[in-house]
């Protein structure tokens, strides 16, 4: 459990995890294990939603820690909680998918020339590949994939891709009943040039 946590903690919030957490993780004393339901993207925002509400629950109810196992994706209990308060306060439903995707999707991850996302198609995306020649820092490229999942959901796939010169293509890494499998694919911005930016 503590190296499955280990490799989970969200490397792009900064604090988003404490010294705290990672103790109460090593010293953790039982596990508890939700299923979620199968989803599709007409239900995928809300079924996220939902799920942010139990982890948040549970963690007012004296649980220490709380893990995504689709994305493989882990926050310290304050984290998991002001994304639950960011859930409840959404404006709008680009606002909700926003908050949703920063709790239960990861990035980046390296896929050899790309950074890239896993866990968006728990809001209903495709996953983000950005070209790491576009810059050396791993949080820029973050925040790159961040911007074009926001601009997916709010303006579609079709007109993120052109305007990003990117190409969505079937994710081939993982069967279609593995947690990260993403029915989606994947847009991949290979064309982008750092000006784009």
């Amino acid at each position: 459990m503590v190296e499955s946590f280990d490799a989970s903690w969200d490397r792009v919030h900064k604090g988003g995890r404490t010294k705290e957490d990672e103790a109460a993780v090593h010293e953790h004393g039982c596990v508890i294990y939700v299923l979620g339901p199968h989803m599709n993207i007409e239900i995928a925002v809300e079924t996220s939603a939902i799920a942010l509400r139990l982890i948040v629950h549970a963690l007012n109810s004296d649980a220490i820690a709380a893990k995504g196992e689709s994305a493989g994706i882990a926050h310290g209990a304050a984290r998991w909680k002001q994304l639950g308060r960011d859930a409840e306060n959404a404006e709008d439903g680009p606002s909700l998918a926003r908050t949703c995707r920063l709790a239960f999707s990861k990035r980046p991850l390296i896929d050899g020339e790309f950074l890239c996302s896993v866990g968006f198609h728990l809001v209903g995306l495709p996953e983000v590949f950005v070209p790491r020649s576009l810059s050396d820092d791993e949080l820029v490229l973050s925040s790159i994939i961040d911007r074009v999942a926001d601009e997916m959901f709010t303006e579609g796939i079709g007109l993120t891709s052109a305007r990003h010169n990117g190409i969505l293509l079937p994710i081939e890494a993982y069967e279609e009943d593995d947690f990260k499998f993403n029915p989606y694919g994947a847009l991949y911005l290979e064309y982008l040039n750092k000006r784009d930016f």
